[in-house]
């Protein structure tokens, strides 16, 4: 049984299997290069930028972790990575410029020109961005100065700004960065795309990869109390897709579950809700048709766009692109969905009004020309919503998947032009699966054959 002690991992143990991603950004630092350091959340770019930086003896490390909650703030970025410098490396700054850049950290007894803000004007921008640099290149004469910019995707633009000016300008300082970002960047930021501009070049990005199975056991072997066992690791490295901070959040609600109930599930693994909501955030800039796109991959055994847009979902290939983009589905060539983290189909899902879940189960149905699947989605449909006890067999279950989605949607009233459209077959094709459907279901209109679908619960 896995032990109820499972903590939050040390530096060290997060490390694990980190070497060669160390090494290398180690050997860029140590010819003058700037670092990126890019991951999915919890993938530990965080203890990695903390690594490295711990290492940089005889550098002046100045620092800042933007919060989500306070991209909107301006300049904070710059308050936070100058918080340790004092006034004498602003002696070289004009009157002008010290004014502005103290007002716009915010230091005591210093005001913006009266009448105008630090930003309100071409000028001042421009000024405030050289004072960046003057005191960035006063402090490098001192000693070779580290940028440690963490989660810098979020990020005041202005401070954002300032830091691509001094970058740009910074080839002859002994100014280098390591920089954190969480890829995909999403639309939230407006510099994705452009977080190396950043850093003074040159910049390597390093992403960093998924534990693997052996480094996820060294990762938890490195918690208080007995290991989880090696069936219990299987499936812990399974369901967090190597992410660190995801198997250990999954171990730890392994550990109180066993101590509550006395055994180890051999269901579903439990979910804590902090991973639950992490994982759902991601969904956050997709729009609700997305999403509900999203949810119909979710509940599909072998999901494809071809597959969704038979269900009804006609923009689903713009919405897996956004997902792609995201980072929440893998591309694919060949238009299979695959979730990027294996937890979010099964978080998105069970997250999802059971009322909506059937729809989605009830179009999946009259969508799939598998079998098996279609099976599985009809006994989705039963009143409690398990898909462990199948429905009686009803007329409706003798239908073709063509002729079952035509009666999908002569019960949503559609034409049979209409139905042709949707289904890119010809309008006699539909004819002709309507007269099979009428003769199998022993209807003989329109409306008894979308009575017999909504007698279902299929209407989608």
């Amino acid at each position: 049984m896995v032990s109820s002690r499972i903590e939050s991992g040390s530096a060290d143990a997060r490390l694990t299997g980190r070497s060669a991603l160390l090494t290398t950004a180690r050997a860029a630092l140590d010819a003058g290069d700037s670092v990126l350091i890019t991951g999915e959340p919890g993938i530990g770019r965080s203890t990695v930028l903390a690594a490295l930086a711990a290492e940089r003896a005889g550098n002046l490390v100045l620092r800042c972790a933007p919060a989500e909650s306070e991209r909107h703030l301006p300049f904070l970025g710059m308050i936070d990575l100058l918080s340790e410098v004092g006034p004498p490396a602003f002696e070289a700054l004009s009157s002008r410029e010290r004014t502005l850049l103290r007002a716009a950290l915010h230091r005591t007894g210093e005001e913006a020109p009266r009448g105008r803000s630090y930003g309100s004007a071409y000028d001042d921008v421009l000024t405030l961005r050289v004072a960046v640099l003057k005191t960035l290149a006063a402090l490098c004469e001192r000693s070779p100065v580290l940028l440690v910019l963490d989660d810098a995707q979020w990020l005041d633009r202005p401070s954002a700004e300032a830091l691509a000016f001094v970058a740009r300008r910074a080839r002859r300082l002994p100014l280098t960065a390591i920089a954190a970002v969480r890829t995909p960047y999403g639309p939230a930021w407006a510099w994705s795309g452009k977080a190396q501009a950043l850093c003074p070049a040159p910049v390597l990005a390093l992403p960093v990869p998924p534990m693997t199975a052996c480094e996820v056991a060294a990762l938890l072997a490195g918690q208080e109390g007995p290991t989880p066992s090696g069936a219990q690791l299987a499936r812990l490295h399974e369901a967090s897709g190597g992410n660190p901070h995801a198997a250990l959040e999954l171990a730890r609600a392994l550990a109180e579950e066993g101590r509550a109930t006395g055994r180890d599930p051999a269901g579903p693994l439990p979910i804590p809700p902090s991973l639950r909501r992490l994982l759902l955030r991601r969904l956050t800039p997709l729009t609700s048709r997305a999403r509900r796109t999203l949810l119909a991959a979710s509940a599909a055994a072998r999901p494809t766009v071809a597959l969704l847009c038979r269900a009804g979902f006609g923009t689903a290939s713009a919405d897996v692109r956004d997902a792609v983009r995201l980072g929440v589905v893998e591309p694919s060539p060949t238009g299979t969905v695959r979730f990027t983290q294996p937890l979010m189909p099964r978080v998105l899902y069970e997250d999802a009004d059971p009322a909506v879940r059937r729809r989605v189960h009830a179009a999946l149905a009259g969508a799939a020309d598998d079998p098996a699947e279609r099976a599985h989605h009809l006994a989705s449909l039963t009143p409690g919503g398990q898909a462990e006890t199948v429905l009686p067999p009803t007329p409706l279950d003798a239908l073709t998947g063509t002729e079952h989605r035509v009666a999908l949607l002569v019960a949503q009233g559609a034409s049979n032009r209409e139905i042709a459209t949707h289904l890119t077959i010809s309008v006699k094709t539909v004819e002709a699966a309507l007269t099979r459907a009428y003769r199998k279901l022993a209807v003989r209109s329109r409306v008894s054959l979308a009575r017999a679908v909504m007698a279902r619960g299929e209407t989608g």
